[in-house]
């Protein structure tokens, strides 16, 4: 959220500080000055979870925390999903140059996935519960006794249930992990073009923002 914040008050930043304008007086193309703006958020976002990682195994390691290996593969995740935010931020300013639109559009697609993750984790857990209470009324038929004397937690079996549901999503992942990834750099790729064809739009036939 913190590396996502500086981010957002960089792109704020040029925007306030009429960037945006003076940038075109300078001797670069808008391939250029795009290309630019990617490399800055990407360095900050990679070497600001760089440090962060490093900083969490030192810690682990004062503590006698276990830091498993996979957990470089999360952070590199988080850092590449905050540079797409942040590309497709940049985008949607270059497509519209109207800070409050970009930031609606910017903020109602980050808010869309977040609920619709919300959404499907919750019925997925839904359905662990579920399977979780079937069980167990299995378990007391066969036992005969009360279901509230089987010897099963349910809390416990929904989050093992829930546990396998997330890891049957990790085989697919893992099997299939090239097309995400193909996918991910080929939208990247995609917004940068676009974001420097509406960079390269006369200023004249674009509203400016009522935000100065």
């Amino acid at each position: 959220v913190v590396l996502l914040g500086c981010s957002i008050n960089n792109i704020n930043a040029d925007i306030m500080s009429h960037w945006s304008i003076f940038q075109r007086t300078l001797p670069m193309s808008s391939k250029q000055i795009v290309a630019a703006a990617y490399l800055t958020n990407g360095i900050v976002i990679f070497a600001s979870v760089f440090i962060h990682t490093l900083m969490t195994f030192f810690i682990s390691l004062i503590f006698g925390i276990i830091f498993k290996s996979y957990y470089f593969i999360v952070f590199f995740a988080f850092a590449v999903i905050l540079f797409f935010i942040t590309v497709t931020m940049l985008y949607t300013y270059y497509r519209f140059r109207n800070v409050k639109k970009a930031k609606i559009i910017n903020g109602s697609t980050v808010m869309f996935i977040y609920f619709a993750v919300c959404i499907f984790l919750m019925n997925k857990m839904n359905e662990c519960m579920q399977k979780a209470h079937e069980e167990i009324e299995s378990i007391a038929q066969q036992m005969n006794i009360p279901v509230e004397k089987v010897p099963v937690n349910e809390d416990n079996l929904t989050t093992d249930l829930m546990i396998e549901e997330l890891k049957s999503y990790k085989k697919f992942f893992g099997t299939w992990w090239w097309i995400f990834i193909a996918a991910v750099i080929g939208i990247i790729v995609l917004l940068f073009f676009m974001s420097v064809k509406n960079l390269e739009k006369p200023m004249d036939n674009i509203r400016s923002s009522k935000i100065s």
